[in-house]
């Protein structure tokens, strides 16, 4: 997996999707994409040190990190481009007989800002609309598919997540709408062993074409030479009647066939209807919330679990999609709590207050000419609050004050919602104090109510263990603090407890 966003030095793998092919998984994919013409023109999107590209008289990779592109220049005799794969795919005049690679798998939280804008209005403007959510994978394959010639072929590494995401449900669409036969290749041992990711295999030819067949291969391992697999050819339809997930297919057509059988017997019944089956708490913060043993024992953490939490959103524009956010918020909050009920857990959401009557708006999004769009306001003519606004800020009142380890999980221990204006730009942002208009939501409020459960819930209630949950002081020298607090910050009220 390669990356498609660098940002800074020394950044993980994970991080950014940086995990290079083995070799005989590489050899496997060039040798049937190109069919064995080492001389036909090859595309790699996402090339990294260049790999897949080695051998190849007529071939093109693009990478954004200048350190991978460096490798495969001085590996490679392939033209090696240096910079983001959808802007250049969106000039470049070239088109190819294969597309070989193993594209990045970055998750929605780190796949963001101009970098995802760019890849899901690419393949908007090609008829695929991929939800927010998607991981960078999916516009990644729609691009390079866009760049095939007549009868082209394509050789990837995908995660096995296109077997059961919602969103790879265009991405399997426009596979079958664009080529003859698509080939997917699930394999229960690891490709790369070091990674918690499985991967599979994607294949399709002749591009320009279409099917109404998936076919579906399940190995155990994956061996490049065993040229013996078996296929199922997956109609459509079937494929449809689940849903477009692939999932199912790792079972055989017989056991598929005896749950289709429980299904419709009249003594099931399905646990959706006994009880509401969400999916698990989806912060994205891993390192924190499940620290490693061996890392929990060097930071000498109790074995009690996080403390203390806050979930911090921001909204910039989209304002109708409030509603998104709160089901967001009640069910991680949820799912936190019933993993770990003593967690003083706070939520704190920042939106951007785009003025109706901001004479010239600046803004990180579209605008409707000189203005800002209808559902992109915050702020009314007269200032006032929109219906939108006002909405969320009830409902995220009820979600606020939970007390004690008994209450309802649904609930956070305190609830922050702040408007910030960015009339003049940025240089003259600041809050607008006269929303909310209660008290509750004030997020001054918001970490004194925390700082105060949490002394509560630990330091006092759980003397046994005071020593390690007793609250850490702020240097009164902290430059945080001189900038915020004692520096005369914009609209912090709260003076924090320094030593």
């Amino acid at each position: 997996m390669r990356s498609s966003a660098r940002t800074r030095q020394h950044s993980t793998p994970k991080e950014f999707g940086t995990y290079y092919t083995p070799p005989h998984v590489v050899q496997s994919l060039v040798a049937w994409a190109t069919a064995g013409a080492t001389d036909a023109p090859v595309l790699d999107p996402a090339c990294g040190d260049g790999r897949f590209l080695g051998g190849l008289s007529d071939a093109v990779g693009i990478d954004v990190d200048t350190t991978a592109t460096a490798t495969a220049r001085s590996l490679t005799s392939a033209e090696i481009v240096t910079g983001d794969f959808f802007l250049w795919a969106r000039s470049t005049p070239r088109r190819f007989a294969a597309v070989v690679g193993n594209p990045p798998f970055i998750r929605y939280q780190r796949f963001n800002g101009i970098t995802r804008r760019r890849a899901l209005r690419y393949c908007r403007e090609r008829g695929v609309s991929l939800s927010a959510l998607c991981s960078s994978w999916a516009p990644f394959v729609i691009g390079a598919v866009s760049l095939l010639k007549t009868g082209g072929r394509l050789a990837l590494v995908i995660p096995a997540e296109i077997g059961h995401a919602v969103y790879s449900r265009p991405v399997l669409r426009y596979l079958l709408s664009s080529f003859a036969r698509v080939e997917v290749i699930a394999i229960r041992q690891k490709l790369f062993p070091n990674l918690a990711e499985d991967c599979w295999l994607l294949r399709a030819c002749g591009h320009g074409k279409s099917t109404n067949f998936l076919h579906f291969v399940r190995l155990d391992c994956f061996d490049p030479r065993d040229d013996s697999w078996q296929f199922e050819a997956v109609p459509l339809t079937e494929l449809q009647s689940w849903n477009l997930r692939l999932r199912p297919f790792l079972l055989s057509a017989e056991l598929r066939a005896v749950y289709r059988d429980a299904i419709a017997s009249p003594e099931t019944t399905r646990l959706g209807d006994a009880a509401h089956v969400g999916i698990g708490y989806v912060t994205g913060a891993n390192n924190f919330f499940h620290l490693r043993p061996s890392t929990a024992q060097k930071l000498a953490v109790p074995e009690i679990g996080p403390v203390l939490a806050v979930s911090l959103k921001g909204t910039l524009n989209a304002i109708r999609n409030l509603t998104n956010r709160m089901e967001e918020a009640a069910g991680d909050c949820t799912n936190i709590h019933l993993a770990y009920p003593t967690l003083v857990y706070g939520f704190w959401h920042v939106i951007r207050a785009n003025e109706e009557e901001d004479p010239s708006p600046r803004a990180p999004f579209p605008l409707h000419g000189d203005r800002y769009r209808t559902a992109d306001l915050a702020i009314l003519q007269g200032g006032r609050v929109s219906e939108g606004v006002r909405r969320y800020a009830h409902a995220l009142e009820r979600l606020s004050d939970r007390e004690d380890l008994r209450d309802h999980p649904s609930r956070y221990e305190a609830c922050g919602l702040t408007l910030v204006r960015c009339r003049g730009g940025p240089s003259k942002c600041g809050a607008y104090l006269d929303f909310p208009t209660r008290r509750q939501l004030d997020f001054n409020r918001m970490f004194r109510r925390l700082y105060d459960i949490y002394d509560r819930r630990f330091v006092y209630q759980a003397p046994a263990i005071k020593a390690r949950t007793s609250r850490k002081l702020w240097e009164r020298g902290s430059p945080v603090l001189h900038d915020t607090v004692f520096g005369g910050g914009a609209f912090v009220e709260m003076t924090p407890r320094t030593v």
